[in-house]
């Protein structure tokens, strides 16, 4: 049903939204890489890092400062 109703399974619904919030947490907050993966649930921020960078090509700091630059 969950399906049907959002196009995506309940885990790549929760994956999405939760990559969304890291972006918007790393473009309009102050918080440390650290505190941003804590929030999100990750036990290690190397792991968030480097499933950052897997989804987005780049490291959280290097994210962070792309926006910035923009």
């Amino acid at each position: 049903m969950f399906t049907k109703v959002y196009g995506l399974s309940p885990c790549q619904y929760l994956t999405r939204r939760k990559w969304s919030k890291a972006k918007e947490l790393l473009a309009g907050s102050n918080l440390t890489v650290y505190a941003i993966a804590e929030q999100l649930g990750f036990r290690s921020v190397n792991h968030f890092s480097r499933q950052f960078r897997r989804w987005m090509g780049m490291s959280p700091m290097q994210y962070r400062q792309s926006i910035s630059t923009l």
